[in-house]
């Protein structure tokens, strides 16, 4: 199995929306077993594909990890690759943070080519965006499961704050830093509501469920792969689209190195990529500011040890909660504090917030993101003007 490495280039690299038609479900696999005598072990992939596409009310890693994707794949690719030891060369390359996402994609289209089961009934040329979509679907969960990777929850209080601030354009993409090489933000519904692209027939209501972030560093470059994960309206499967910026200069302006990744592109939900892109970078700039509030909860890793320690009752009990629990670090404040500013004779309201850099150290020779908060300005005169309006009959 081999995996071509990608062509670096700068011109925009966002990519539509697409659906999956499921890969194979399990009862299928249990038809085809009867009458195959293809491996268990490519039958089981497939399924465990299959079911990442299913949307769930789970975070994606999750789901991926519920379905036992990335043993199905070990054992898939070793078996490929006739691995005797069951560590194949295909997985090696997935878990290396030196391979980037496209790279990885290609991996995995390439060993979905080679499976028999795959190319049975996948056969016309129409299928090869399916084989693209399938791959995606496969590569991300795939890599944040191999590399160190962090699953991260936005407070309502810093989605937010987010959706009201914007990126200073004195601030270089070098400072853009994700905390780990493989990271997978959730978000909540005020991120939703903030990015909601216009109804179509072809794709309907779509929203933004989570969006994986992947950086791979190789020689003087750095490929940022953003996969953002979509459910749309009641369908059964879920779709996506990716993003994918080549940083060549660290010092060049970040506003511009995510206009031109995103670029102009065709389709109902390609127009949302802009701001897609911008609220995953404004989170990783949030989590590098001083004042940035982190809170680690391992729900999922406590139960995996409380089952070691409980009788065999509590532990079955306690098993059947384990596939809903997840680790992950809650970021942002838990409630606003306020802060009121000082004009005169202004009516109250919020002033955006936005992230800038700013001096400090020895003679002021150092640089850092400051994240300025939205800020309600003339919040004394709120009484005022309610009370105003209650003689006039006013509404604000």
């Amino acid at each position: 199995m081999s995996a071509k490495p990608q062509q670096v280039s700068n011109a925009p690299m966002a990519k539509s929306v697409q659906r999956v038609r499921p890969a194979l479900s399990m009862s299928t696999v249990a038809t085809i077993q009867k009458t195959s005598k293809e491996s268990p072990a490519a039958l089981h992939f497939l399924a465990a594909l299959n079911d990442c596409i299913s949307a769930t009310a789970l975070p994606h890693p999750v789901t991926a990890r519920n379905v036992d994707l990335l043993a199905a794949w070990q054992r898939w690719t070793a078996w490929q690759e006739g691995a005797l030891d069951g560590c194949s060369v295909a997985d090696r390359i997935v878990a290396n943070t030196r391979n980037n996402f496209d790279m990885c994609v290609d991996l995995v289209k390439d060993a979905l080519r080679m499976d028999p089961v795959w190319t049975k009934n996948r056969s016309s040329a129409t299928d090869e965006q399916q084989l693209d979509t399938s791959a995606v679907f496969a590569t991300a969960p795939l890599m944040y499961w191999r590399r160190p990777h962090a699953l991260i929850e936005l407070t309502p209080v810093l989605e937010q704050l987010l959706g009201n601030s914007d990126v200073g354009d004195d601030i270089p993409v070098g400072l853009l830093r994700a905390p780990l090489p493989a990271c997978y933000i959730r978000f909540g519904a005020n991120m939703q509501c903030a990015v909601v692209p216009p109804h179509s027939e072809d794709h309907g209501r779509a929203r933004v469920v989570g969006v994986y972030v992947f950086e791979a560093a190789r020689d003087e470059q750095r490929a940022l792969a953003l996969v953002a994960i979509w459910a749309v309206d009641d369908q059964p499967t879920l779709s996506v689209s990716t993003i994918d910026m080549i940083i060549k200069d660290e010092q060049e302006r970040l506003v511009d190195v995510i206009k031109g990744a995103c670029g102009d592109q065709a389709g109902p939900v390609s127009g949302h990529h802009l701001f897609l892109a911008q609220l995953c970078t404004k989170v990783f700039l949030y989590w590098n500011v001083e004042q940035a509030r982190q809170e680690k909860q391992a729900q999922y890793s406590d139960a995996l040890i409380q089952l070691k320690r409980i009788g065999p009752k509590k532990a079955a009990k306690l098993r059947r909660q384990v596939a809903k629990l997840y680790d992950k670090i809650l970021l942002g404040p838990l409630s606003l504090t306020g802060s009121h500013g000082a004009c005169v004779e202004v009516s109250p309201h919020w002033r955006r917030g936005h992230f800038r850099m700013q001096s400090h150290g020895p003679q002021h020779t150092l640089r850092k993101v400051l994240f300025i908060a939205p800020t309600l300005v003339r919040a004394d005169r709120l009484d005022d003007i309610g009370k105003e309006s209650n003689r006039t009959g006013q509404r604000y």
